[in-house]
């Protein structure tokens, strides 16, 4: 990513929650800022993790917008931590909550809007969902969806249960930045993917570590109502996360 350069993006790309102790908090390409202060012209964010892992990335976004477009300058350092797989929940029609690429939906148990759902890993390596600090242990998985079941079922024969739903299809709008040898790539969630091959308005991509780390992580994208969209195809990585994405932004 480029620092000290405003970048314009669609506004449907910064998504905006509340912490907790009820501070607003942005969620930009993975990571999370938290509201520091304002000016007349500009809001200014830190990253929210400046206490715990001692990040000092930053952003300011623009106060003065208009239409669909918002711009956003990233300040300060690098991330010193990956992003975060963390979704933002909004309370939905029949008990569900949804936000931007996942749907979650809670069956036999309570949901708050504006609460945070995410993904860690249990101590056994296993994927496990988390929300309302409550955990959640894999039941089934299917291509779209998977679903869930409260971790501690055996001890207290817990019935709460959660399904979480790939939506559309999996996609979310792409987002593109330019190599040092000037080709384009595919940039998601701190990892960087070049084109594998191109038919009509399909491109497939595959991860730009693919020869030095053996790494087999895969994505498509194509044009959905005019605009760049894109999706995993296979999701792990045998490799860490960048620290930063060399290149131009565009969105």
């Amino acid at each position: 990513m480029e620092f000290n350069t405003w970048l314009v993006v669609e506004k449907s790309v910064l998504q905006y929650t509340t912490t907790q102790r009820g501070r607003t908090m942005l969620i930009f390409s993975g990571y999370k800022f938290v509201e520091n202060r304002q000016s007349k012209r500009n809001i200014f964010w830190r990253c929210a993790r400046y206490v715990k892992h001692g990040c000092r990335a930053a952003c300011v976004t623009s106060k003065n917008c208009a239409g669909n477009d918002q711009s956003i300058r990233l300040t300060g350092m690098t991330h010193s931590h990956p992003p975060e797989d963390t979704a933002t929940a909004s309370a939905g029609a029949g008990g569900k909550e949804e936000e931007q690429g996942q749907e979650l939906e809670m069956i036999g148990g309570q949901f708050h809007a504006g609460s945070m759902f995410s993904f860690g890993v249990s101590q056994r390596g296993a994927k496990k969902l988390i929300y309302d600090r409550y955990e959640y242990i894999k039941d089934r998985e299917f291509p779209l969806s998977t679903n869930w079941r409260c971790a501690l079922f055996k001890r207290y024969n817990c019935r709460a249960r959660a399904i979480t739903k790939v939506k559309n299809g999996g996609y979310h709008a792409a987002i593109f930045g330019i190599t040092r040898r000037g080709h384009q790539m595919l940039l998601y969630r701190g990892h960087r993917y070049v084109r594998e091959k191109q038919k009509g308005d399909i491109s497939n991509w595959k991860c730009s570590m693919h020869s030095k780390y053996h790494c087999k992580a895969r994505a498509v994208s194509r044009k959905r109502n005019g605009r760049e969209m894109m999706r995993l195809t296979h999701e792990e990585h045998t490799h860490e996360v960048f620290p930063e994405n060399v290149g131009k932004m565009k969105y």
